[in-house]
């Protein structure tokens, strides 16, 4: 049992205590802090407060669930109690019911996955507070923004970019708290597609990528807003003729057919073109054939795909240094 001497202003009066109230004691703890509680009022039996010392007995009914110290109130644990307020020597009291939810957890949710937001547009992020795994209402918490010359945070949660790049947003209760990563970005109005430096081959129009027959190729894309990268973009990739190109997902085309196709890359809006000419590569990486003798008998050897028949093709209607250099072949000379 706790006894509170709590002192009132105000000029005495000799009326008799008729009733007791407490004003401004939350219903719900979600604070393992302590809470101090206002000393209560004494009303008359006109309603009208009493203005004079009192000495108060204070305890929790059933106990466990909050400290009772003096005038401070601190949660132990999660549970339902009741303040009980005796006024000393008589048989006034008031109950006032008490909610623990000790807070324990905070989870920060976005609209989308990840969480993008336009340069200048706003969105509301969700907080979900948490106690033994049950959501909790009402909780007061304080946001922040890891840059705010990115984006800024209201007290709400609101969140407004404000340039493009990346930021972390933070929901805190105390010593708790949860973040999630807003992309601020500007609408991608171009997709540049760039096809790999060893690919690219010199004609009369100018260069042109190429890929080879029966094999893989990989091109890289880069999407643009304003001319600024735009971080994370999403890419949907086609081909012009999937009869010559076959598209393989995130860049990657396999040269199914010889001749001409446009690797197209989207995003959003925006949509890359480049024009890719399949070509069957005579000199490949396979081992050494031989395909023919030389004077001398020396072994002429070829690495062409089909080197018997590249060099049958072109055996008796070509000069040697011709078929050695269109069949990939050499005079082996040992």
């Amino acid at each position: 049992m706790v006894f509170l001497a709590l002192t009132a202003s105000g000029t005495a009066c000799q009326s008799k205590p008729a009733s007791i109230t407490l004003e401004s004691f939350p219903t719900v703890i979600s604070s393992m802090k302590t809470v101090k509680i206002a000393p209560p009022t004494v009303l008359d039996a006109d309603g009208v407060k009493i203005e004079r010392p009192h000495e108060f007995e204070l305890r929790a009914d059933p106990p466990g669930i909050v400290l009772v110290e003096g005038d401070d109130i601190t949660a132990i644990r999660n549970g339902t109690t009741s303040l009980v307020i005796r006024l000393k020597g008589t048989d006034l009291e008031v109950r006032h019911p008490l909610d623990v939810q000790i807070i324990d957890g905070i989870e920060v949710s976005c609209s989308t996955t990840p969480c993008k937001l336009r340069r200048g547009a706003s969105t509301r992020l969700t907080a979900r507070v948490l106690s033994a795994g049950k959501p909790v209402h009402e909780v007061p918490l304080s946001w922040s923004s890891s840059d705010a010359s990115i984006a800024e945070v209201a007290k709400s949660g609101e969140v407004t970019a404000t340039a493009v790049g990346r930021v972390e947003i933070t929901a805190a209760f105390e010593s708790l708290s949860a973040s999630t990563t807003v992309h601020a970005y500007v609408p991608a109005d171009e997709v540049v597609i760039r096809c790999p430096v060893s690919r690219m081959k010199k004609r009369d129009s100018g260069s042109v990528c190429t890929a080879p027959y029966g094999e893989p190729i990989v091109v890289t894309a880069e999407v643009l807003g304003q001319g600024a990268p735009v971080p994370d973009a999403e890419v949907e990739w086609s081909s012009g003729d999937a009869e010559v190109l076959k598209p393989m997902g995130a860049g990657r085309y396999f040269g199914r057919g010889v001749g001409k196709s446009e690797v197209v890359a989207r995003s959003g809006d925006a949509t890359g073109v480049l024009e890719l000419e399949i070509v069957e590569e005579m000199c490949t990486k396979r081992q050494w054939k031989v395909v023919g003798y030389a004077i001398g008998r020396r072994p002429i050897r070829c690495r062409a795909r089909d080197a018997v028949r590249c060099y049958n093709d072109r055996f008796r209607r070509l000069p040697m240094k011709t078929i050695l250099e269109e069949c990939c072949c050499e005079i082996d000379e040992r």
